[in-house]
């Protein structure tokens, strides 16, 4: 932070000289450049120079906010955001507030004002699916809708099966005042509060039901996290944090590796064992359709036909026997 004000005040000190410099070199050119290109160089300084720098003056981006602290202690918030203002209370709500340079904007004197900087820290999903962790310092609040991933492990369901979940979290900043000076991390604290309630509602249902079911369970999230008070218009994350979640959702469930593994080798088993049962089914009703020519050939046609049949195949002479035996007894 030192650095900062170090860099800063240099910033201020160039600003001053150069604004001699081009004043004693249009004067000596021509009075009446002075005041043209004192206010060009001004402009360009400021532009280019002191607001991306904080210094005096910054730029506050398209659906976001900034917050100017005096002497440390907070003072006011700017917002540039295309219909929205702020209230009294620094709540985000419909409006219109006119800048003649935009999003360039004069907060106050530096250093006795100052743009609020934070440490911000989140989580979100890349393109490839993986899990990208971040933090980094921050001289702006967003105001937009965003997704923010909470990550759970050892979540039992009805089974008591320990799963790994992933939890997509839409929520905004509707207050920077409060989210900012209310709550020591917002985003930490509405994750962690919302953690109990995901356990419970996972526990009512059994695996098979979270991964056909997603959005049965994402109501029934909701309606839980409502009931306690958490979300809505009266709910503690707006009113107390200035945070509005706007909706929750299960990305992804998984469960422990081990039982994968298991469920695969069952499966497996369950399909070779029908594919064998398929396979023999279709040699008995082969050997049931040759059969019909031995009919004339008495018992030791018969025996002959199964003789023939069951010579170098995997079909258990006995299920042979067993099959065709009670045929020809029917036959007689």
């Amino acid at each position: 932070m030192k650095r900062v004000l170090k860099a800063r005040g240099v910033l201020v000190l160039g600003w001053l000289l150069g604004s001699v410099a081009v004043s004693f070199l249009a004067f000596l050119i021509s009075p009446f450049l002075i005041p043209l290109l004192a206010g060009v160089f001004v402009f360009l300084y400021v532009y280019f120079v002191l607001a991306p720098n904080n210094c005096f003056f910054t730029f506050v981006k398209e659906g976001t906010a900034k917050v100017v602290v005096r002497g440390d202690k907070f003072l006011k918030c700017l917002i540039q955001w295309e219909g929205r203002k702020f209230d009294e209370n620094w709540n985000v709500v419909e409006g219109r507030e006119r800048h003649l340079f935009g999003g360039l904007r004069f907060y106050g004197i530096w250093p006795l004002d100052d743009i609020y900087v934070h440490k911000f820290r989140w989580a979100g999903v890349k393109e490839d699916g993986s899990v990208q962790a971040k933090e980094e310092w921050q001289d702006f609040v967003l105001l937009k809708d965003d997704v923010y991933l909470l990550t759970l492990e050892d979540v039992e369901d009805a089974n008591k099966l320990p799963l790994s979940l992933q939890i997509f979290v839409t929520a905004r900043v509707a207050n920077p005042y409060k989210a900012l000076f209310n709550v020591q991390r917002w985003l930490e604290t509405v994750l962690n509060r919302l953690q109990p309630a995901i356990r419970q509602a996972i526990s009512r249902f059994t695996y098979e039901a979270l991964v056909a079911e997603k959005t049965k369970f994402d109501e029934q999230l909701w309606q839980q996290v409502s009931e306690l008070g958490l979300i809505g218009p009266e709910g503690e994350f707006l009113t107390r944090y200035g945070i509005e979640v706007r909706k929750i959702e299960l990305r992804q469930v998984e469960p422990p590796q081990e039982w994968r593994e298991t469920t695969l080798k069952t499966y497996r088993a369950k399909q070779e064992a029908e594919a064998t049962l398929v396979k023999l089914e279709a040699k008995v009703k082969e050997i049931e359709e040759t059969l019909k020519a031995y009919q004339v050939a008495g018992d030791m046609g018969l025996l002959v036909k199964i003789s023939e049949e069951a010579k170098g195949k995997d079909v258990p002479t006995l299920v042979l026997l067993e099959k065709l035996l009670p045929q020809k007894e029917k036959q007689e």
